[in-house]
């Protein structure tokens, strides 16, 4: 009865802190302006600062929603929470910009049913839209005007999920998931005088729309694990997410307005409203294949390949032209001595790792690849004095994952970035 309340605790506790948290995500990549936004990688504190090599981990005290198969290894009822701080350098061919943003990252909740079964909810960013672009050109009658693009918003998911031992070392799982969020994304069109401040002439016009988006995901997983001599295990691991429809609304209006010199707007009117009402989303499916191997409870070597077939996605009922993504990731985590009761660094987890694929955009005629590398650290809290690993029942998970997305080349931008988790 006690650990039952303690859970319903922690359960509301998600709840409750889940709509301040996730209204706070905040980017700002040209590459968000497509389709539902930046898709947001699934992977927990360990799992970042092992280059996002998820598929095949399974710990007693670690929530791995990327392959629900893991819950049946968990032990302990377990609350995880997330921070990340990103900064970001874009490059053009002929400017940079600097920005740092944060947001909250993930909040998840797992604890066993029985031995052999273990049960997780929790909540977590699906994808993250933040965008302002210009663009100054010249009409033949109308004169110099700057085209304004920008958007902001997300998707969340919450889930719920179960993974269970059906025979010795083969596990399986799922999760049930609902996505849920809104996307507003604003094309203006400015007209400036040969002074290059705003024309008192002629009016600018704006479009905005806002795109409701909400539906079911479907994921499972499957990992099989088996023991070669009395010091090492290996893992082998597939997860994945069925292609699934979502109910898309968007509703858009026109209006024309003008900008005083300290660029306050009056609206003068709007032109039109359109209510598009529903359609569908096609989310795509996802394919991850995984191997983790286990030395005593020292070393941990994982890997992982992932498919995600966009060409699948459509977006309000209308195909993206997105190719198909891939990725390879690798991650080491080493823990000097998990039973030292003199030495706090001998219980620290330290890891290692990197990734490299294909984004599923082509811009340009130019395919879109991303690559990353990782450091992290896993901190024991003790609930009392001394190093006793028995008095341990929290940790601090701290990552940094270094990377570059896109080029330069074909007008396009160049994305370095240090991710703080």
């Amino acid at each position: 009865m006690h650990s039952l309340r303690i859970r319903t605790c922690l359960v509301l506790i998600l709840l409750v802190f889940a709509k301040f948290a996730f209204s706070q995500a905040n980017i700002n990549s040209p590459y968000s302006r497509f389709g539902i936004g930046d898709v947001q990688p699934t992977y927990f504190g360990q799992t970042r600062a092992l280059g996002g090599a998820a598929t095949g981990l399974r710990e007693y005290n670690s929530i791995n929603f990327f392959n629900p198969a893991s819950y049946s290894a968990i032990k302990l009822t377990t609350l995880e929470s997330g921070l990340r701080m990103n900064l970001t350098q874009l490059q053009s061919q002929n400017d940079k910009q600097f920005n740092i943003n944060a947001q909250y990252g993930y909040l998840g909740l797992a604890f066993p049913l029985t031995n052999k079964w273990g049960l997780s909810v929790g909540l977590l960013p699906y994808s993250n839209m933040g965008y302002s672009q210009s663009l100054t050109q010249k009409d033949n009658i109308l004169g110099p005007e700057n085209a304004i693009y920008s958007g902001e918003g997300g998707l969340t998911q919450g889930y719920i999920g179960t993974g269970y031992e059906i025979i010795k070392g083969l596990s399986i799982g799922f999760n049930a998931g609902y996505v849920f969020g809104n996307l507003a994304q604003i094309q203006s069109l400015e007209f400036v005088n040969s002074r290059g401040t705003a024309s008192d002439t002629i009016y600018n016009s704006r479009i905005s729309g806002k795109t409701s988006l909400g539906g079911f995901l479907f994921g499972y997983g499957i990992q099989y694990q088996f023991n070669i001599g009395k010091d090492s295990r290996f893992t082998l691991a597939y997860s994945g997410n069925y292609k699934t429809n979502i109910i898309t609304r968007n509703r858009s209006y026109t209006q024309r307005y003008s900008s005083s010199s300290k660029d306050n707007e009056i609206i003068i009117d709007t032109v039109s409203t359109i209510n598009n009402g529903k359609s569908n989303t096609v989310l795509p499916t996802t394919h991850n294949f995984g191997i983790a191997y286990h030395f005593r409870d020292r070393l941990l070597v994982t890997t992982d390949y992932k498919l995600g077939k966009w060409s699948e996605f459509q977006y309000q009922g209308i195909g993206q032209h997105f190719t198909n993504s891939y990725q390879v990731a690798l991650g080491v985590q080493y823990t000097p001595d998990l039973t030292s009761v003199s030495s706090y660094l001998a219980l620290v987890d330290y890891r290692i790792g990197g990734n490299f694929g294909q984004t599923y955009l082509n811009l340009n005629g130019t395919l879109i690849n991303q690559y990353a590398v990782t450091l992290g650290f896993g901190l024991p809290i003790r609930a009392g004095g001394g190093y006793n690993p028995s008095q341990i029942s929290s940790k601090l998970n701290l990552g940094f994952e270094y990377g570059q997305r896109g080029t330069i080349a074909s007008n396009l931008v160049k994305e370095n970035y240090l991710n703080i988790h």
